[in-house]
């Protein structure tokens, strides 16, 4: 059980798990595949009560298949967020997390930025090895000092003329001439 304040990290194996029975419910269409239930899930996962979710400040999911992350919205005092290799299409739910100061959504299938607008204190954002075409979406992160968008599909760079404290850019593997 998490204490409040307390950190809880899922290390990640070296190689993937065998799926369990909870992983494939996931899957199914339906009322098993709800926000809710994605919450349940995770909560279970960590061993912590929906209640204490709250508190937790790094959330750290990596070959999980978690496959929406909708429920973050649930975990208002994240100051970190990996959610890596979990076939996530659609950022959602970040926009509660007010805190957050670094993140990783690598190796993804996003293609496109969304909903990191809300995001004025993050420093550290990792979103290379997923299908992203632009660099927009980012303007009003103004605090970010670490971006890396490398190996996405990137064949224009713009909306980063705000980021005045970006000091690291990695846009490497991309389709940039």
């Amino acid at each position: 059980m998490a204490e409040s304040g307390a950190q809880i990290v899922n290390a990640a194996p070296t190689a993937p798990a065998p799926k369990s029975k909870k992983h494939v419910e996931m899957r199914k269409p339906g009322a098993q595949n709800s926000m809710e239930h994605r919450l349940d899930y995770v909560c279970n996962f960590l061993g912590v009560k929906k209640e204490a979710a709250k508190e937790l400040t790094v959330l750290d999911f990596c070959l999980d298949d978690i496959c929406r992350m909708d429920f973050i919205s649930h975990f208002g005092n994240l100051k970190e967020l990996i959610l890596i290799n979990q076939g996530i299409s659609v950022m959602e739910g970040l926009d509660r997390l007010k805190n957050l100061e670094k993140c990783w959504l690598t190796h993804n299938f996003f293609d496109q930025i969304k909903g990191l607008d809300k995001l004025r204190n993050i420093k550290e954002l990792y979103l290379g090895w997923n299908r992203l075409t632009r660099t927009t979406g980012l303007e009003k992160c103004v605090m970010l000092e670490k971006l890396w968008m490398d190996c996405n599909q990137i064949d224009l760079v713009s909306g980063l003329g705000s980021l005045e404290r970006l000091e690291h850019l990695n846009l490497a593997g991309n389709n940039i001439e």
